[in-house]
């Protein structure tokens, strides 16, 4: 957010880019590691963590690279000319960003969360400020220091590794089973990404960068209010899997108090937004943005779809209803590029923020009636299991 008072717009609209890169390769290593891990982490040993850790390290090295050359592409259909140095460095963020992040969600799920904290704790304020003390007026240095400042945490996280080296003896009997369980979640990665993804491409290709900079920064301001919502559907997600073998209707129960938790504070956010949206612009951004305070609303309403979609996810995991997760996904990409071609030439950032709201709420919906059908009937069975 910071971004959008020391960048240009169309800088901005860059940044944009790149953080949808980074986004790409984060929900690479969560669906090819974290989403299955969260549930087979409380069945495991140590050996385990460090299994997870060399495949994030190799699943981010390949797909920054390729996550970077595919900006090059998208970049020229928007008038961006990527240099060889921004290359680099843009391959550099991606990937030591993710090195940090591993820090963060392997601390959830194997019941650490303090580690989380002070990984969040550290990063994050040396992050702001960097930017606060060498101010990057361009994409170059500010994606420089978005790099350099993601080390820290990368190097705690090799440290662990480094640690833990004896038990990578034991690696190899988690390659195959890893695989097998996480394949419908490793095909639904591109899908996660692109149903998000495609309105701000498009936005770039049918608007311009200035609308994608203008776009992705007020986006980036729900983000940080979804943090809460997202650390809620992080938590719960450790949970579940014992709940659920332990007992089914505890699961339910659990599940139901999660979606009011979240709506409780979806609404503190919309009260928020609505009322102190035109403020906020104004304290945090230029000039430039102070027109789009209706667009938060836009945002935030979406913001509630991708809960509820996440939340029946979570779900679908748990039962191993992996491949509902898959078809949901290609589900939402489709709906995602048809209101976008549809809406976002008509009306610019608005379309694009309709776009992102309507597919998760189709998925949501399609997730929600297949996985309720496969609880119901898995408790009805064992109901008449006990009868007998």
């Amino acid at each position: 957010m910071l971004g959008a008072r020391l960048l240009a717009l169309e800088d901005q609209g860059k940044l944009g880019y790149i953080l949808s890169a980074y986004l790409a390769v984060s929900i690479l290593n969560q669906t090819s590691i974290f989403q299955l891990a969260s549930v087979e982490a409380p069945k495991t040993d140590e050996s385990y963590y460090v299994f997870i850790q060399l495949l994030q390290i190799v699943i981010s090295f390949v797909s920054s690279i390729l996550l970077t050359i595919l900006l090059v592409w998208l970049g020229a259909g928007a008038g961006w000319k990527i240099s060889i140095m921004e290359f680099l460095i843009i391959s550099l963020f991606l990937f030591l960003q993710q090195q940090a992040d591993f820090v963060r969600r392997s601390s959830y799920i194997f019941s650490s969360a303090t580690v989380s904290l002070i990984s969040s704790a550290i990063l994050y304020p040396t992050r702001l400020l960097a930017i606060l003390v060498f101010k990057p007026n361009d994409i170059f240095s500010f994606s420089l220091i978005l790099g350099l400042t993601a080390l820290i945490p990368a190097i705690k996280s090799v440290f662990d590794l480094y640690k833990a080296k004896k038990d990578m003896k034991e690696l190899q009997k988690f390659i195959l089973p890893h695989f097998i369980k996480a394949q419908w979640l490793i095909l639904s990665a591109p899908f996660s990404w692109l149903w998000c993804n495609i309105p701000i491409f498009i936005l770039g290709m049918h608007g311009s960068l200035m609308q994608v900079g203008v776009f992705t920064t007020l986006r980036s301001l729900t983000n940080a209010g979804n943090v809460l919502l997202e650390t809620l559907e992080t938590y719960v997600s450790a949970l579940v899997g014992k709940s659920y073998i332990q007992n089914k209707t505890a699961y339910i129960k659990l599940m139901k108090n999660t979606l009011i938790s979240g709506l409780v504070l979806w609404s503190v956010g919309f009260f928020i937004f609505f009322v102190m949206g035109k403020d906020l612009i104004n304290i945090l951004f230029n000039n430039d943005y102070k027109e789009f305070s209706l667009l938060l609303i836009y945002l935030w309403t979406g913001i509630l779809s991708v809960f509820l979609s996440r939340l029946s996810s979570v779900m679908s995991r748990t039962v191993g209803k992996t491949d509902t997760i898959f078809v949901s996904l290609i589900i939402g990409t489709l709906v995602s590029y048809a209101v976008s071609i549809f809406l976002i030439p008509l009306f610019n950032v608005y379309g694009a923020a309709i776009a992102i709201g309507v597919a998760p709420l189709i998925m949501w919906v399609f997730q929600e009636i297949d996985v309720r059908l496969f609880i119901n009937k898995q408790i009805e069975n064992s109901s008449k299991e006990m009868e007998l």
